[in-house]
């Protein structure tokens, strides 16, 4: 008895199985097609101007600006070397969390960034012909307007 109870709630597990793929399916694979196209330009317009390396001054100059036609923006970097012992320099520029460098006002349209100085020493051991990366990378949000000014800036 127990046995045929038992095969009885596996078929109905089964059958409700398979009854459900159907839908499940159809939910998957439908599709809509609309009519008409339009383009929306969600992204700042910005540029970063870096000055190669130079190991002998032991510098690296980074500007960061806002191409944009009609927006203001926050500026932060981060940089990524190997190297021991480097730290910024530059007008308006503060380290803060995450291992960022923040600039601490909002970069008006057609605007720049003060540049952004990366200093580093060679270690002892480097030979001519080493290599020498410093990798910054910088991010951006809008400045959103207010009474007085602009708004702190509130990263993500």
């Amino acid at each position: 008895m127990k046995k045929s109870k038992l095969l009885l709630a596996g078929v109905a597990l089964v059958l409700l199985v398979c009854f459900s793929i159907g839908s499940a399916s159809a939910y998957f694979t439908d599709y809509e097609r609309v009519q008409g196209v339009g383009t929306i330009f969600l992204a700042p317009s910005t540029e970063i101007t870096e000055e190669p390396p130079d190991p002998q001054d032991g510098r690296k100059v980074v500007t960061v600006s806002n191409s944009s036609e009609d927006m203001a923006m926050y500026f932060r970097a981060k940089v990524f070397t190997s190297l021991k012992g480097w730290y910024i320099t530059g007008d308006g520029w503060s380290s803060g969390a995450g291992d960022y460098y923040y600039y601490a006002d909002p970069v008006e349209p057609q605007g720049a960034a003060g540049p952004m100085t990366v200093n580093f020493e060679l270690p002892e051991d480097a030979k001519d012909g080493d290599e020498v990366n410093i990798i910054v990378v910088y991010e951006t949000i809008p400045a959103v307007p207010a009474d007085t000014g602009y708004q702190a800036a509130v990263w993500p």
